[in-house]
């Protein structure tokens, strides 16, 4: 891991956006939720990686489908 940018996003939520090998991914934490694996960032957002990206991009695909009912 070559970089780290990190920060809440909402009532008891932690976004990360890491660089691991060049790629950007992003990852979601929450205490009801637990940890989300975790997934590529969009080709558009690789070149910035940060913290502001991961927060939107965990509302879209920062969820566990198995522990939404």
């Amino acid at each position: 891991m070559t970089a780290l940018s990190g920060r809440a996003a909402g009532d008891d939520v932690y976004v990360a956006a890491l660089r691991i090998n060049g790629v950007c991914h992003y990852l979601r934490m929450s205490s009801d939720a637990g940890l989300v694996p975790l997934w590529t960032a969009p080709a558009a957002e690789q070149k910035t990686c940060g913290a502001r990206q991961a927060v939107t991009a965990s509302a879209l695909y920062g969820s566990d489908p198995a522990k939404e009912g």
